[in-house]
């Protein structure tokens, strides 16, 4: 007996549930994506906003603005970097260093500059990493409290 006449002894069949699913994640994902990149803008906005008035009130004018300008490049920092993202897997594989480009030039004029002060225009730069702490601080306590309910 010989199976070389007879069909295949088993068949693989694709799992066309697994193919239809995939371009649904992804627009999950880039949906998720985008939310996730209006909440960053959104929060940088908002504690620029805030810290430019407290800024002013205990410091000088001349100080906040500084720190404004600093906040101003952080958002098209972010602005950047959520773009070169958003390109992953698209048309790049990895994300690519221009963006600190703006980094450092703003320092570099900020120095050179006797109108502009350092520390105010680099605090003013890192509030985007102030506004990603807001959004992650509160999920990832949430998500703890969350499993330690679940696990008793």
């Amino acid at each position: 007996m010989s199976n070389s006449d007879s069909t295949p002894l088993t068949t693989i069949d694709q799992p066309n549930e697994v193919e239809s699913n995939i371009p649904e994640q992804k627009g999950d994902s880039m949906k998720e994506f985008y939310q996730l990149r209006n909440n960053l803008l959104i929060s940088t906005i908002s504690i620029s906003v805030v810290s430019f008035i407290l800024v002013w009130c205990f410091y000088s004018l001349n100080t906040s603005l500084n720190y404004l300008l600093g906040a101003c490049f952080s958002l098209v920092y972010v602005n950047m970097l959520a773009r070169e993202v958003e390109k992953i897997g698209k048309s790049k594989k990895k994300i690519g260093a221009t963006r600190l480009a703006i980094f450092v030039g703003l320092i570099i004029v900020a120095t050179q500059r006797e109108q502009l002060q350092v520390i105010p225009v680099f605090l003013g730069f890192m509030t985007y990493k102030a506004a990603i702490l807001f959004y992650i601080l509160p999920s990832s306590l949430l998500g703890n409290l969350n499993k330690s309910e679940k696990n008793g």
